[in-house]
Order: C-alpha cells, then sequence, then structure tokens
C-alpha cells in the first residue's frame, strides 16, 4: 500500500517530465481556415452524370459515369463517390471510387485521399485554380495529373501521365453535367 508521502514523491517527480510534454502538444487547427480552403470547392457538391473514355494499355475503355459528393464532418471535408460503366455493356463496372478531399494541416494544403475498386488507394495533392482544381500524385514511373475545369454546371475532367514531368499524354477524359 503507498502511503501519501510515496504518491506526493511520485508525483514530484513525474511533474518536470509531464510539463514539458504538455508544453510540446501541437496547436490546434485553424478549423476557419479549414472550411474555407474545402469551401473553395462546394461547387462539386451534389450529383453528376455524364460520359468519357479512358485508355488502359491499348484498350480505349468507353464509359457513361456518375458522382456523388456530399459535404462532411461540418464542411471540413468533402466525400466523393463515382462510377463509371461500359458503354457498350452497362451492367459491367470499370471502374468504382471512393475519395475524401480535405485540408491537410501538417501539409498546409487540400489532398484529396482515394480509393479504387481494382484495390488502388493515393494520396494527392490538390491545387485550386480560378475554374477548378488540379489534382496529381507521383507513381513509381512518373506523374499524373487531374486537371478539373467546372463552367455553368458542368465537369470536365482530363487526366495524363508524364515520365519527365514535362511531356504529358491525355489518357482520361469525362464530361459530366449536374442532375441535381
Amino acid at each position: 500500500m503507498r502511503t501519501p508521502i510515496a504518491a506526493g514523491l511520485a508525483f514530484a517527480l513525474l511533474l518536470p517530465i509531464a510539463a514539458p510534454l504538455r508544453a510540446q502538444a501541437p496547436p490546434m487547427p485553424d478549423l476557419d481556415r479549414q472550411r474555407a480552403e474545402v469551401a473553395k470547392l462546394a461547387w462539386m457538391i451534389g450529383e453528376w452524370s455524364g460520359e468519357g473514355w479512358m485508355q488502359r494499355g491499348p484498350e480505349r475503355h468507353e464509359f457513361t459515369q456518375t458522382e456523388s459528393i456530399r459535404a462532411a464532418l461540418d464542411g471540413l471535408a468533402l466525400i466523393v463517390k463515382g462510377e463509371g460503366r461500359s458503354k457498350s455493356d452497362p451492367e459491367r463496372v470499370i471502374h468504382r471510387a471512393l475519395g475524401v478531399l480535405a485540408f491537410d494541416e501538417a501539409a498546409g494544403g487540400l489532398r484529396f485521399s482515394t480509393w479504387t475498386g481494382e484495390g488502388r488507394s493515393t494520396v494527392a495533392e490538390v491545387e485550386p485554380t480560378a475554374a477548378g482544381f488540379v489534382w496529381g500524385f507521383s507513381t513509381p514511373s512518373g506523374r499524373i495529373r487531374y486537371t478539373v475545369v467546372h463552367d455553368e454546371g458542368t465537369w470536365t475532367e482530363i487526366g495524363e501521365f508524364s515520365r519527365d514531368g514535362e511531356s504529358w499524354m491525355k489518357f482520361f477524359e469525362m464530361t459530366l453535367r449536374r442532375a441535381t
């Protein structure tokens, strides 16, 4: 059984260790800043549908696309769900993805964390532009970027790949219209 003196002594010995740990706690995130950054892409919220194409190796796949975007965490994030179905065989899903778009306090910018039905995932940098945004990431063989343009209820997105960061090859394009 501990005596009050022993407990007090233990507390006194731990206090010098605990005080610096508390002083080193990270500052609270600036939630207003985070919401303001995510709000730059609030035009995405809603239901979208359209069509496009993607190149996978020598095969070009034409698809119909739906995107469903919702705000989450009181405006701190956007949840993006997309599904592409083959134009020639609408029962066949050729691409399914889930994404969370949010501000990363440590990185000081927007990030887009994505997962696909093919088992792939990535965390991409996001740069808002006057007309939409650009998001992209590095791969072992180069860099992928997507350029999104929003204009009067239309969402156009182009995907490109570059081995050297200078010459780009388009492998994806879609055009969506706001459904709701």
